[in-house]
């Protein structure tokens, strides 16, 4: 059973509704404008200063771990101690 197949072996192109939206592509810059190497080594470069900072967040992001069970105990011992 070749439910995919029309009766000639090909394909029917897809019907698509028309919204009459018209791509304004003026603002975009020339693709030969600048070398492919140099995109690659400027979003390389992007992406390992975003890497950085997140790693420098880390050592901080662990504090607020420890710091989150110590603050807990400290209310349960002040609650402890008001109640006497």
């Amino acid at each position: 059973m070749d439910v995919d197949e029309d009766e000639d072996g090909t394909q029917r192109p897809k019907a698509v509704a028309d919204y009459d939206i018209q791509i304004d592509f003026s603002s975009i810059d020339d693709e030969d404008s600048e070398d492919p190497a140099t995109i690659l080594a400027r979003l390389d470069k992007g992406i390992n200063e975003k890497s950085a900072e997140i790693e420098r967040m880390a050592p901080n992001m662990k504090a607020m771990e420890r710091y989150e069970p110590v603050c807990s105990r400290s209310v349960t011992v002040e609650f402890m101690i008001a109640l006497g």
